[in-house]
């Protein structure tokens, strides 16, 4: 958390800062659309589905 705000809000494993980085990163969003499991890039946030 304190490197998510060091970061200004940007994910801390990116190396550029485009609006997509900002945490809740776009990648993780996009999975949440498409209805897939998995982690965001940093493993800050991790979807799983439910039966």
């Amino acid at each position: 958390m304190d490197k998510l705000k060091a970061n200004d809000g940007y994910c801390p494993c990116m190396l550029q800062k485009p609006p997509e980085t900002k945490c809740m990163c776009q990648q993780f969003k996009d999975m949440i659309e498409a209805g897939e499991s998995g982690a965001c890039h940093c493993g800050r946030y991790i979807l799983t589905q439910s039966e």
